[in-house]
Parts: structure tokens; sequence; C-alpha cells
């Protein structure tokens, strides 16, 4: 049994389309929820981001919560792949779920923390569906190819 079964995530930002995407390439099925319609960034028009990702439902129109609050929710921890130069805004907004649903949580910054990364998931066992987050280009330039090498550096050793 792989240590990650599933990769969950919006795919709103840089750093989690990088996740998505290295999730592809390392044939880790990926799921999540999205925003209403899959409008994000980059997808201004139904389906957005579903065009490219099909795997990730759609919150309901009234859901009155964020996507953000339902992956935490349906996963066994989130990975916060945050560069130092980063804003705090989305840990902010990742921490207060991550204490409601009594969920594992890890921010690191650089590929200097993969060993604590595999440290950590071989703490929290098997089979996990690991929701990874972080900022966008935008808020961060570089967060993308970061976190692509982060996550791909992972999931060589997650088997």
């Amino acid at each position: 049994m792989d240590r990650i079964a599933f990769i969950r995530n919006s795919g709103r930002s840089g750093t989690e389309r990088a996740a998505l995407n290295a999730a592809r390439t390392y044939h880790v099925p990926i799921t999540g929820w999205c925003p209403p319609r899959g409008i994000t960034d980059g997808f201004p028009k139904p389906p957005g981001i579903r065009d490219k990702y099909p795997e990730l439902r759609e919150m309901p129109a009234d859901a009155g919560t964020d996507a953000i609050e339902w992956n935490v929710r349906d996963s066994h921890a989130t990975l916060i792949i945050s560069p130092m130069n980063a804003p705090a805004s989305l840990t902010r907004m990742v921490m207060p779920h991550t204490t409601a649903y009594v969920r594992r949580v890890l921010r690191i910054s650089s590929l200097d923390d993969v060993r604590s990364v595999n440290e950590w998931l071989g703490s929290l066992g098997y089979g996990l569906d690991l929701h990874i987050t972080g900022p966008s280009e935008e808020e961060c330039p570089g967060a993308y190819d970061l976190a692509r090498a982060i996550i791909g550096r992972i999931l060589t050793r997650s088997a």
C-alpha cells in the first residue's frame, strides 16, 4: 500500500495545481472540492478548473463555507507549502479548520524540508488522503515550481 492514496485540493493556486500535476505524473489519484462552477483564477468561466481537473467536485453554491474547509475536513492531514516570501494569510485561513477537524498540519518553505515531510508522513501511516495547499503565483512568484519540485520528491519516496 502506498503512503499517499490521494492528493486533495481545490486547484485554486499555483501550489495546488503543482500538487495536482505532480500527482498525475506519479499516478496518484487526485480529488478535492473546488468553488461553485469551478471558477478560480485563470479559469473564469464554467466548467472552470474542472475543465483541466474533472476529478474535482464543485462546492454547492449555498454551502456557506470555502473549499479549504471541506478539503481539510475530508483529508487525513494538510501540507502547506509556503515559501519564506509568501504572505501568511493562507496559513491563517487553513489553521482554524485543521484545529476544528483535528487534522495534522505541516508548513514547509523549501526543498530542504522534504526529509521532514517524509518523516511526518511516516508518522501518519499509509493510504493517506493528503490535502496540499499554498500560495498563488501572483502572491508568491515561483510557488508553482517550488511546490512541483517538493511534491515530486515526496511522491518518489512515498510508495
